[in-house]
């Protein structure tokens, strides 16, 4: 029983970065509940945060990773406070989404990914195919008008090569809703989201990375989390961008 809820409050909503968790508070909140057998695609799985999230909203959830390691510790996780076969993870290169064999889904997650993969246009092409009619799609990734303090953490602005890091600094929500219509996937509603006390808390934890500080980041995750809704709530100059669309089929 404690070994599960260790694993229920540090290794699902929480891992580390509080920005993880505004984006978790973010699909929670929009991510709409089932109750029948509905489907869950989480492109670009990392800790499997998603993938719990949207078993508990009644969804068949998989997840796509390319790292065997990220894929056995999200397996622990499952045989640990998720037995019910209800999750799934499938190790394949986002790249060619285009090669899945399933079926479509109802619900398409992408959150911080698109902006490590060189070829955006193929990726929400590739998106586009395995969303069913009238399918929602949620994507996050960095601002592009975000201002960094100093050095740029991201690196270059653009690069020409896939490494796992950014390969761009960010995107404009104009963007990438033209590029999603003109693959049949209609913009519902836009947000601003990680505001600037996630932002700090993330760089004072990179600083502090001894598990000991765990408990004391994840209370102020949730402290800084509400500071930032309160004060920066869906500012145009926070972190990332969201965005919640849907599918329609001409």
């Amino acid at each position: 029983m404690l070994i599960k809820l260790y694993y229920k409050l540090f290794t699902t909503a929480f891992n580390g970065d509080c920005t993880v968790y505004d984006r978790y508070k973010w699909l929670e909140r929009y991510i709409p509940p089932v109750n029948d057998n509905h489907t869950l695609l989480d492109v670009g799985c990392g800790n499997g945060t998603t993938l719990f999230l949207g078993a508990s909203k009644g969804y068949k959830s998989t997840g796509l990773t390319w790292s065997h390691d990220d894929s056995n510790r999200i397996q622990h996780k499952i045989n640990i406070i998720n037995p019910k076969n209800d999750i799934n993870v499938v190790i394949h290169d986002i790249r060619n989404l285009n090669e899945l064999t399933f079926d479509k889904f109802n619900v398409i997650t992408c959150t911080e990914t698109i902006e490590h993969i060189i070829n955006e246009k193929k990726l929400i092409k590739d998106l586009s195919s395995c969303l069913q009619d009238k399918g929602l799609l949620f994507i996050t990734t960095p601002n592009l008008f975000f201002e960094f303090n100093g050095k740029d953490e991201n690196g270059p602005f653009t690069k020409n090569f896939e490494d796992g890091n950014h390969v761009v600094r960010g995107y404009t929500i104009g963007y990438l809703e033209n590029i999603l219509k003109k693959n049949d996937i209609v913009v519902i509603k836009t947000f601003y989201i990680t505001g600037p006390f996630s932002k700090f808390l993330l760089k004072l934890s990179r600083k502090l990375k001894n598990i000991f500080y765990k408990p004391f980041f994840i209370i102020l995750s949730i402290f800084f989390y509400r500071l930032d809704r309160m004060f920066f709530n869906n500012n145009d100059s926070n972190y990332s961008i969201g965005i919640i669309a849907q599918k329609i089929e001409n």
